[in-house]
């Protein structure tokens, strides 16, 4: 996937939140921003949310507090009921109070939930779960059987890149990582994608003279960072968490401060119906679903070892299955005006050469290599490819014109990202989306939420 520890892409697109980031960094707050701004620009139904191990609402309350709070409903668990009290008294101060429906004092790993949710926010809280359990026990599965379909949790948890991670290893902490997370959802089988935020904690307090002051707000921070571990250090060990702060620790406008990556490990539990049948709902369309299903081939490690690739090549092959599935995106595209259906190479001209034959409009090419005259270019991260790199012809697209991109497969959904930006920077305007297959444990569709996207049969 193109989302990993060192893409920092939310920063490039963001211009007025990276300018927050500089003037604040401060760690909560990130947070707590990015969390709501992104949830609000994904336009997720938060009716219903829980929050797993609220602790005292400083981070869930937050991003609460910054959603449309008209029919709202907020349930809270946490074991600790010194933190329970905290959390009200916070929801109170934040005109939440009248959103809270249940608070439980337990292990989220105890508790009995018959609801299910919107949104699951466990932030900062999953080096408390049981999230190492086999599959059946595990906290991780436990968050993902908490959701409605649609609904979505994030999982808030340190980046392996960070240096505040760096520095509790040497405690003998800093186990429990995005990575680790991640390797364990795809264990599981659960859908996820991550991303990475960074932040900066500002040690500025815990300096003095440029040295580290174990003073007041020192201890405070080794606590804090440690917790009981720090008490049962040997003296050596303590001196080298000193020193690795002080030289892990930058000095930027007068602060003294941290950095502190966290990865957004983003959990979908997507319909368990077909694209096809969310639309249309008849025999005919849910025929067309399942003869494509059988007909698909599933080939187990390839291309790679723990893989299963799925083959539509079969689906060309068979003419009245090849005839059925054009017929039915001429149905469904015949009133929206397409001026071009633009695919990239392979498979994927294929159909949208058949796909525009159907609906009397032009067919716009995108190639890896051999376009003639000026082109545009992006390269990108494929799943396969670290550098994969597609071409359009620069006045191919009228500006204003209405187009509809195709591809046989949508799996991590990297290059329909691109197809769009491209398409809209060449003055595109894109009417619909259209896939024959969809892998939906990869979320194909972060980033392509703005748009009419239709599949055919999801994996």
């Amino acid at each position: 996937m193109a989302t990993n520890g060192k893409v920092l892409d939310f920063f490039k697109k963001n211009a007025a939140f990276y300018s927050m980031f500089l003037q604040n960094i401060d760690q909560k707050r990130i947070v707590s921003r990015y969390l709501s701004m992104k949830i609000m620009r994904a336009k997720l139904g938060c009716r219903r949310v829980l929050c797993v191990g609220g602790g005292s609402g400083e981070d869930d309350l937050e991003v609460l507090a910054r959603l449309p709070r008209k029919n709202l409903e907020i349930d809270y668990l946490d074991p600790s009921a010194q933190m329970r009290g905290k959390f009200l008294r916070r929801a109170k101060l934040l005109g939440l109070s009248g959103n809270i429906r249940n608070v439980w004092t337990e292990r989220f790993e105890s508790r009995n939930l018959k609801d299910e949710y919107d949104l699951v926010l466990c932030i900062n809280v999953v080096y408390f779960l049981d999230w190492q359990a086999k599959a059946g026990a595990n906290a991780l599965e436990k968050i993902y059987g908490c959701l409605k379909e649609n609904g979505t949790a994030v999982i808030v948890v340190r980046s392996a890149e960070s240096s505040h991670t760096a520095i509790k290893r040497i405690a003998g902490g800093g186990k429990t990582t995005g990575e680790t997370i991640r390797k364990k959802l795809k264990e599981l089988g659960i859908p996820h994608y991550a991303e990475t935020v960074a932040s900066s904690i500002n040690l500025s307090s815990c300096f003095k003279n440029g040295e580290f002051n174990p003073g007041k707000n020192g201890n405070r921070l080794l606590s804090f960072m440690f917790g009981d571990r720090w008490n049962g250090l040997s003296a050596q060990r303590r001196k080298k968490v000193i020193s690795a702060i002080a030289e892990k620790t930058t000095t930027a406008n007068g602060l003294r401060t941290l950095e502190a990556m966290h990865e957004y490990i983003w959990v979908y539990k997507h319909s368990t119906k077909t694209a096809t049948e969310q639309a249309d709902g008849n025999p005919q369309a849910l025929g067309l679903a399942r003869r494509i299903r059988k007909a698909i081939n599933s080939v187990p490690d390839f291309p790679v070892k723990g893989m299963v690739f799925r083959d539509t090549t079969p689906l060309m092959r068979n003419a009245a299955l090849f005839r059925d599935i054009i017929g039915y995106a001429k149905k469904k595209y015949s009133g929206y005006g397409i001026d071009y259906v633009i695919a990239k190479d392979m498979q994927g001209l294929v159909w949208a050469g058949a796909i525009a034959n159907a609906l009397g409009c032009g067919v716009v090419p995108m190639f890896r290599k051999d376009l003639a005259g000026e082109v545009i270019t992006a390269c990108y991260e494929h799943e396969y490819n670290p550098q994969r790199v597609v071409n359009l012809q620069k006045h191919a697209i009228r500006k204003g014109s209405r187009v509809l991109l195709v591809d046989y497969i949508l799996a991590t959904g990297e290059t329909m990202r691109v197809m769009s930006r491209m398409a809209e920077h060449s003055g595109g305007r894109i009417a619909g989306i259209f896939a024959i297959v969809e892998l939906e444990s990869l979320n194909a569709r972060r980033g392509l939420g703005k748009y009419d996207l239709h599949t055919l049969v999801k994996y």
